[in-house]
């Protein structure tokens, strides 16, 4: 894969040398994918060139995962800032009894409304009419989109809607909804949800089941439980 494994850094100096021989091997002169440190952690980036083919894509994708499994192995799981975090707390929190599956959903609820809310008070402060998400493309033109006007500036942000409903496996559609009629309702000074919306009881017992399942799951909890012992 080219230039793999970008070195110059201690951490992907390391990684380098335990995993020589697999990048050796596995070296191709067109390179597809990378891996480089970004703020503190190793991650692996698939570059779209110029002269990428969809089947150029196809290929890497599988060897992408590889290395990304190589890099949990080396690096361990960003437990308390990733999905894998959300869900190990999720996991433990209600098997010790300490919330129930409809607290845990108000909890999310909740942060998105408040989140919907803060962007309805910008909305107000700039003196802006309601915008209308049609495609996640307007989602992410208006997550962090700065607006001046006169000598103020004004940050909008969904980027707590999006990771929150994100992490439960809400889709981008169901989200784009979720948006449109919470900010409809705020702005009309109603509460944005009611009753177990966006998220239930339902879909936090439904992903928790998916998620004790999956590989991933399984190997997050290995290293959460290997956290807890330290």
């Amino acid at each position: 894969m080219g230039n793999l494994i970008a070195t110059g850094s201690e951490k992907a100096d390391a990684f380098y040398e335990r995993y020589f021989e697999q990048w050796r091997k596995e070296w191709n002169p067109e390179p597809n994918i990378s891996v480089m440190e970004l703020g503190g952690r190793l991650a692996v980036y698939i570059r779209v060139e110029e002269e990428t083919t969809f089947h150029d894509l196809e290929g890497c994708v599988k060897q992408a995962l590889k290395w990304r499994n190589r890099l949990l192995e080396f690096q361990g799981y960003q437990l308390f800032a990733s999905r894998a975090g959300f869900m190990e707390k999720m996991r433990w929190l209600i098997a010790n009894k300490r919330v129930t599956s409809r607290e845990y959903a108000q909890r999310i609820n909740d942060l998105v409304a408040v989140d919907l809310s803060n962007f309805a008070d910008v909305l107000k402060r700039a003196a802006l009419p309601l915008p209308r998400f049609e495609t996640w493309d307007d989602v992410e033109h208006w997550n962090g989109r700065i607006v001046r006007k006169g000598n103020e500036e004004h940050t909008f942000t969904l980027y707590d809607t999006s990771k929150w409903l994100g992490y439960m496996k809400v889709r981008h559609n169901r989200i784009i909804r979720v948006i449109n009629e919470g900010l409809e309702s705020i702005l009309k000074g109603e509460r944005p949800f009611y009753n177990d919306y966006p998220v239930s009881a339902k879909q936090v017992r439904e992903q928790l089941k998916y998620w004790k399942k999956s590989e991933m799951g399984k190997r997050a909890h290995a290293a959460f439980m290997g956290e807890n012992r330290r």
